[in-house]
């Protein structure tokens, strides 16, 4: 059977890290090795994760003293040692049959349907926001994908993995802009090299409404993400394409602020004058980068 390492890029995820390994430790599919690489944490993170590595032999932790989740994921991959490199982040929560799901695609070199599987993602939901979430769910499940499964042109970066082979061969013509969205760059570079993604129900995650709780106005830097990194590879046709997209995806990020905003998950309800009371950002987005 093949061997699974999960990496896991962590700054500043004391409040969810721990939560985080607790589902990559209770897989219907033992996880072989799990590296968290700390990207220069200024709280609690490093130390919560010593504390599941002196319980956990898989569990590894690595530094990557530069910021940016590229140069973390990039210090991860290389130090894997599993025949799959999956990803997620420091707050989500991978489903039960998560590395099931991975290994069932990747496991081995039998192709799907005649075409050859190099990657590997699935459905993305929330966690903490109350029936707010079902509701997200319920309608994102009626898409026959979610259900059934088939090939798709990219990945989702906090639910992803990779033939371990294939990362050589990515590795060097990967961007470390933190300006850009780091799994659209690493999707195109697979596409570039005729590699295939195949998205599986069974590999689901859920992960935190920390971003999406700020208005589309606050998340306008992060939304023209898809056209900066199709700038940055000089890729025409996804330029135009993420153009094209971008009044859609102000749509769909304005539908998520107005359906999650209004949650409190420590009052435990739904409050429609939220939408208008400040909020502050727990971090920065991926987007903006940070100071050394």
């Amino acid at each position: 059977m093949a061997t699974l390492t999960v990496v896991v890029p962590a700054y500043n995820e004391e409040a969810t890290i721990g939560a985080c390994l607790d589902h990559l430790l209770e897989q219907t599919r033992p996880v072989d090795e799990i590296i968290v690489v700390d990207n220069a944490s200024s709280d609690q993170t490093r130390q919560i994760v010593e504390g599941y590595r002196a319980r956990f032999p898989q569990v590894r932790l690595i530094g990557e003293p530069r910021p940016g989740v590229a140069y973390a994921r990039r210090t991860g991959y290389d130090a894997a040692t599993g025949e799959i490199i999956a990803r997620t982040d420091g707050d989500t929560l991978v489903g039960p049959t998560w590395a099931e799901g991975i290994v069932e695609v990747l496991g081995s070199d039998d192709a799907r349907g005649g075409v050859r599987v190099d990657g590997v993602t699935g459905p993305a939901s929330y966690w903490g926001g109350g029936r707010a979430t079902q509701w997200y769910e319920r309608l994102m499940l009626r898409g026959t994908l979610m259900r059934e499964g088939g090939y798709v042109p990219s990945m989702v970066g906090f639910n992803c993995a990779i033939r371990a082979r294939c990362w050589p061969q990515l590795r060097d013509g990967l961007s470390y802009r933190p300006d850009i969205w780091d799994d659209a760059d690493l999707s195109l570079e697979m596409r570039e090299r005729g590699m295939r993604v195949f998205f599986h129900p069974a590999v689901n995650v859920r992960t935190s409404l920390r971003q999406v709780r700020h208005s589309p106005w606050a998340n306008r830097k992060y939304m023209l993400g898809g056209v900066r990194t199709a700038s940055a590879r000089r890729d025409r046709r996804m330029l135009a394409m993420m153009i094209i997209e971008f009044p859609f995806r102000v749509v769909f990020t304005s539908f998520l602020w107005l359906l999650f905003r209004p949650w409190d998950e420590q009052k435990q309800n739904w409050r429609p004058y939220r939408l208008v009371t400040p909020l502050a950002r727990e971090r920065s987005l991926i987007t903006e980068g940070r100071d050394e």
